[in-house]
Formats: C-alpha cells, structure tokens, sequence
C-alpha cells in the first residue's frame, strides 16, 4: 500500500521540480491561448492590469502578480521576443536580451586609436518651423506634410 502512494508523491514532486525549472508561462500568465493574436493579449493584459494594479489593489501579492503581467505582456507583444519566447523559454530570452546589450569589445580600441569617431555623422543647426495641424489630425495619429527652405552650398562653386 505504501509503494503507490510513494510513487504518486515522488511523480508530484517531479512535474513541480518541472514547472519550476520551466520559468513562467506567459501565455498561463495573461490566460491566453498560445495561438492568441496581439488584439487577444493586449486585452487580457488591460483586463489582468487594471485587477492587479498596485494603486487599485492593495493585496501584497498584487504588485509581484502586476510585475509577471507586464513581464509577459513585454515579451508576447513583441513579435521577435515572442518567437525566441516560443522556441527556447524564457531561458532564452535571458539570453537573447543579455546578448543585446553586450558591449562591442572592438569599441574599446577603436575609440583609443582614432577609428571611434567614424560612425557618426555631422549635423547641421537645429531647424525650427511652425505649422498648424487640426486638433483630429493630431488625436488620430494622421501624418502632415509640409516643405522647409533650406540653404545649401553648391558643390561645383562653393557659394562663390
């Protein structure tokens, strides 16, 4: 009688030891399903937000449950996070991120021998103009044309 109990408590030990080693699932997270579209996670990230947010909920869990919420929303809705998020776990995703903002060991001695400064490009004065745009345009996000005037050196005469 013993051995299957046994079995039984050892066999729940292992798929917690699994579900820990794992890390977070997003999509169990946000309570959504894994072929969920952006529309679908960004209204259960509204809907879990509002529930869990600090300023609304005062429990000591809610801001820890607010912070896995964002965590996932950042990672789902972004598409390359979210791909590398479905390919190698969270785990990769560490990984990923950490590799981005890995410093360039290069950088370092092109810097101190003179070749550093090859990348940036020169700028011209800062240019100031006013123009009127409709209060609608401006909420709906609608893209203004307009044309500046600008002075340039002519390379053949050189201003001459």
């Amino acid at each position: 009688m013993a051995f299957p109990t046994l079995f039984t408590l050892l066999s729940i030990f292992c798929a917690l030891v699994a579900v820990v080693a794992a890390g977070s699932d997003y999509y169990k997270t946000l309570d959504v399903d894994r072929r969920a579209n952006d529309a679908t996670i960004k209204k259960a990230y509204k809907k879990l937000s509002k529930k869990y947010h600090p300023d609304k909920n005062t429990t000591p869990e809610a801001k820890d449950k607010f912070v896995e919420i964002s965590r996932a929303y950042e990672v789902l809705s972004d598409s390359e996070k979210r791909a590398i998020y479905d390919r190698h776990g969270e785990d990769g995703l560490k990984q990923h991120e950490a590799g981005k903002n890995a410093p360039d060991p290069f950088s370092m001695f092109s810097n101190f021998f003179g070749g550093g400064h090859q990348e940036q490009s020169r700028k011209g004065p800062t240019m100031l103009t006013e123009f009127e745009v409709s209060l609608a345009d401006m909420y709906s996000g609608n893209h203004v044309g307009f044309r500046i005037k600008k002075r340039i050196l002519c390379d053949h005469c050189r201003g001459s």
